[in-house]
């Protein structure tokens, strides 16, 4: 019966996870990730160091993603995140906005991907870093729940 209900439990987190990045499912695959800085509710300007730690086995890879919270299911890829060899440990730039999102809460992701969910999200990131316009999409299949926090953008410095 405990086990059953441990079972659920599970089940029900890992779906809920994933319904916050569009429904996605991640696999069981058991990977390690978390934010450090900037903690969740903090006020951020216009860029953001992302702080955290994430170990994760070699053929999966680690990202970066912010959104505006109105503008779910949507995410803008904002960094491939490479984590120190054997700490896992990471430190990553992102910017949260523009001018006229001041005021507005962010949602600050870091997401597992596999090869073909991280080609994807590459050939975006390059796309859009190549055309200057940078355009949200739906985040493919990730490999662990989502870490996420929320942030408030306060300014544009």
């Amino acid at each position: 019966m405990i086990r059953r209900c441990l079972t659920t439990l599970l089940l029900m987190f890992v779906v809920t996870s994933s319904a916050s990045l569009g429904g996605q499912e991640p696999s069981t695959t058991t990977v390690s990730v978390t934010i450090t800085d900037p903690r969740d509710g903090t006020e951020v300007g216009r860029q953001i160091v992302v702080k955290g730690t994430a170990k994760v086995p070699e053929s999966q890879k680690v990202w970066l993603v912010i959104r505006r919270v109105d503008f779910d299911p949507f995410w803008w890829v904002v960094a491939m995140i490479r984590p120190k060899s054997g700490t896992g440990q990471f430190e990553v730039k992102g910017t949260v906005g523009e001018a006229a999102d001041v005021g507005s809460d962010f949602d600050v992701g870091v997401i597992t991907v596999d090869e073909t969910s991280h080609r994807t999200l590459l050939d975006h990131f390059t796309k859009t870093v190549e055309e200057g316009k940078f355009t949200p999409i739906r985040i493919p299949a990730t490999t662990s729940p989502p870490r996420i926090i929320k942030v408030r953008k306060v300014s544009h410095r």
